[in-house]
């Protein structure tokens, strides 16, 4: 489906900041705030080959475009892992819209997937643009409260009764704080490195597919590392590494033995108990407690009203996710949080 993009024609080609650019430079500028690649926030996923495909450049020349607009602070790009933030992004595009009610679910798995070393300059940029409402929770769905927030809710919110969800409230004291120490788990990207130069490009579009269809960044990552081998053989290097590495995919993903529900034990659960997690990852506003007796709290806005559930954890899911990183701790306090701004 095709997206309408705008660039503000007095603040493109009249500002101050482009009047050191070629020609080049501007097509480049242009091409990168509106291409089909292009998300909500301006850092994305880019593939140089089809990059330069687009604007009829060669690959050489777009990459020497690209170095000069990264010299004069106009775009960052990381070749290896081919990744590009358009620094000029919230020049031609509204911050606060990303935020809102529509665009905060994909706002914010955009912002998730930014490589770590860029998050931190990216939310300095992006947090001045937001209005202090959006800042806190912005700051809240990331997990940026601080180790020692507190937890502090109490029955006289909203409450969803669900039938196949135990109705005991595991907790004697409902008014209790609970003192978290977050230590939200990084999800490296790929790193491709270890393929030649003159691979990359192919082999990461097909990473690229394979992460848009849902697979980790661990499970990519050890396809690579199979296929880096496979190119280190001085006798039988790759012919096609394409076709190669989506055969290991497939492979992979044929020997990823299925999950079976288990009750966690209680040594298990005793690690996690008192903690929350933002979960699922991929919908905002979404968060879990364990408590004690292999019991769990869901809360979540539903319909523009708070929710919260209790039920039991009646199989290892959860609990997968969080080992497994895809489950995001946070402070206790996004939860009060999330009630005040539903009664604001």
């Amino acid at each position: 489906m095709s997206r309408q993009r705008t660039i503000n024609d007095q603040g493109f080609w009249r500002s101050p900041r482009l009047q050191i650019c070629t020609t080049e430079d501007k097509i480049a500028l242009v091409h990168l705030l509106t291409c089909p690649d292009s998300n909500v926030v301006g850092a994305y996923p880019l593939v140089p080959k089809i990059a330069c495909a687009e604007v009829g450049w060669s690959a050489d020349q777009w990459l020497q475009v690209i170095d000069r607009l990264r010299a004069n602070d106009l775009t960052w790009y990381d070749a290896e892992r081919m990744f590009v933030w358009v620094r000029i992004w919230w020049e031609h595009h509204h911050a606060g819209q990303s935020m809102g009610p529509k665009l905060r679910n994909r706002t914010l798995g955009d912002i998730r997937h930014i490589p770590p070393a860029w998050l931190q300059p990216f939310l300095d940029d992006f947090r001045p643009h937001l209005s202090p409402e959006y800042q806190r929770i912005l700051d809240r769905e990331l997990g940026l409260l601080g180790a020692a927030d507190t937890l502090s809710i109490s029955c006289r919110y909203g409450i969803d009764k669900v039938s196949n969800l135990s109705l005991s409230n595991p907790n004697p004291n409902p008014n209790s704080k609970v003192t978290l120490t977050p230590e939200p788990p990084a999800n490296q990207p790929v790193d491709i490195s270890a393929i030649p130069a003159s691979h990359r490009a192919d082999v990461g579009l097909v990473l690229r597919e394979a992460q848009q269809a849902g697979r980790n960044a661990a499970d990519l990552q050890a396809v690579i590392n199979n296929l880096a081998r496979q190119f280190q053989s001085p006798t039988k290097p790759p012919r096609n590494p394409v076709a190669l590495t989506r055969h290991l995919l497939g492979k992979q993903e044929n020997n990823t033995p299925q999950r079976t529900s288990a009750i966690p034990s209680p040594e298990r659960l005793a690690v996690y108990q008192g903690r929350c997690f933002a979960w699922p990852i991929e919908r905002a506003n979404s968060y879990v407690r364990i408590t004690e007796h292999q019991q769990v709290e869901y809360f979540c806005i539903e319909h523009g009203r708070f929710v919260r559930r209790v039920g039991r954890l009646d199989s290892d899911e959860l609990l997968c996710a969080i080992e497994g990183g895809s489950a995001r701790e946070v402070s206790g306090r996004v939860i009060e949080m999330l009630v005040q701004e539903i009664e604001s």
